[in-house]
């Protein structure tokens, strides 16, 4: 689905850059973990800026792009990279398997473009579902693709590092911006046996 990309926060030319987030998926990078030179007044337009932002700050032990690529919920945002590509996995009616396609072909040379720059930090493709939260929050990583908990922890932990953060939508492809939505509902039947005991 392709959506109006939100509001940027704006970045300072003061401080270095910092980080570039989504709508439901976010890109971040920390001004303690990017240094000026190189400092960024916008946040990459597309995944091609993201990974020339990426390169420019890639100094280890700071990797530049903290993007899962690994079989957990945050790694799903490589389904909408491919996406912008144009790159399908079935048809819109899930009947024909479409992923073989020029537009996915792409999407991989991107991917192993970046991959090649050496800009993912070790172990990406094995994290599980906080690898790139803990990534961005220990100042291993630069830019990270995910949703507002790593704001809210950074608020809440470390004030300097989320000051240090902006937020942006994901970027976008040749064929325009994917941004995920998950909604997700919690609730308590009626005749849950939980509804009778008391609250803590």
């Amino acid at each position: 689905m392709v959506r109006p990309a939100p509001p940027t926060r704006p970045l300072s030319p003061a401080a270095a850059p910092a980080c570039r987030s989504a709508s439901t998926a976010t890109c971040c990078c920390a001004a303690r973990t990017c240094w000026s030179p190189p400092a960024f007044n916008e946040a990459p337009k597309t995944w091609e800026e993201l990974v020339a932002q990426a390169v420019a700050v890639n100094k280890p032990p700071v990797s530049g792009l903290g993007l899962a690529l690994s079989n957990v919920g945050d790694g799903n945002v490589q389904i909408n990279v491919m996406q912008s590509y144009g790159g399908r996995i079935a048809d819109d009616a899930g009947k024909k398997v479409t992923i073989k396609s020029e537009e996915t072909r792409a999407y991989l040379a991107w991917l192993k473009d970046a991959w090649d720059k050496g800009i993912f930090p070790p172990g990406n493709t094995t994290w599980d579902g906080a690898g790139d939260n803990q990534a961005y929050l220990s100042g291993q990583a630069a830019f990270i693709a995910n949703t507002g908990s790593v704001g809210i922890a950074a608020k809440k932990d470390d004030p300097e590092l989320f000051e240090a953060s902006a937020f942006s939508p994901l970027p976008a492809g040749p064929k325009g911006t994917i941004s995920p939505i998950t909604p997700q509902s919690r609730v308590v039947t009626s005749r849950a046996p939980c509804r009778t005991r008391p609250r803590r």
